[in-house]
């Protein structure tokens, strides 16, 4: 199994305050959605794909913990963004 993945930590979980107007034929196509909107914190998500298989793994934090990384030595993690450093020889 070869598992892709990244995170994204500090994702605004955010609500409407009122409810979406659907549309009405003849005046408006498409649904109006007011700019207000309610705040319910932040949230952390880590999710991968199977390279082999294609399946889609995620989960989804409240707090975002260094620790929340699975670790086995099953799998071989390519951690998207990861920063080579490699010292150039002239």
């Amino acid at each position: 199994m070869i598992i892709s993945y990244d995170e994204k930590p500090g994702i605004q979980a955010i609500g409407n305050v009122y409810p979406d107007l659907m549309p009405v034929e003849g005046h408006y196509s498409t649904i109006a959605r007011d700019y207000e909107y309610k705040r319910h914190g932040t949230l952390s998500l880590l999710a991968g794909i199977d390279l082999i298989s294609g399946r889609i793994h995620y989960k989804i934090f409240e707090k975002h913990q260094s620790n929340s990384v699975p670790k086995s030595s099953d799998e071989r993690r390519i951690k998207n963004h990861y920063i080579l450093k490699m010292d150039t020889i002239l």
